[in-house]
């Protein structure tokens, strides 16, 4: 890769499935730069029941850091999430993902992404919806992404197992 060259791997999953770990994991394997969920804080300090607006609130949000992260690394930027995350937020909750999002989302490349398998213990958290339907989730996400020919790698097994796949299928640094 030369210089300032960014290659975007988004980590996409159902709740709970370890995408925060494994960004942060790679991140640090590859001595660059992870992006972290923008959900999760702006949730946090809202204190109130979330509505669609909101959800498109944190859509654009996520895009906003992602852009920003990309302008300072290069080699790989790894995403925490990504829009196919927040359209299946918004089609599960609403039925419906806003037009933009649809739009913005076969605008966005990467180069590759990460769907996180849910055989791992779940961690109850307040901001946490669906324990119950992790494996119709991580469905969900494969399918998604066969549907829209999106390259993906799908992980298993524990941090460690799962920081060597990404290593084996992207090659060492």
């Amino acid at each position: 890769m030369e210089l300032n060259e960014v290659k975007k791997i988004a980590i996409v999953g159902a709740e709970c499935t370890g995408k925060s770990s494994l960004a942060e994991a790679l991140a640090k394997q590859y001595g660059c730069l992870w992006v972290p969920e923008f959900a999760r804080e702006y949730l946090e300090s809202l204190n109130l029941p979330y509505t669609a607006a909101h959800v498109e609130t944190i859509a654009e949000g996520q895009l906003l850091l992602e852009d920003q992260f990309a302008d300072l690394g290069n080699g790989y930027l790894f995403c925490d999430t990504n829009l196919w995350v927040i359209k299946v937020w918004m089609d599960n909750s609403y039925q419906i993902t806003p037009e933009w999002i649809e739009q913005e989302i076969k605008l966005r490349q990467y180069h590759l992404h990460i769907i996180t398998d849910y055989h791992i213990p779940y961690e109850a958290d307040p901001l946490r919806e669906h324990p119950e339907q992790r494996e119709y989730f991580t469905q969900v996400y494969k399918q998604l992404l066969e549907k829209h020919d999106v390259p993906y790698l799908y992980v298993t097994g524990n941090l460690e197992e799962r920081v060597q796949q990404v290593v084996e299928h992207l090659g060492e640094k």
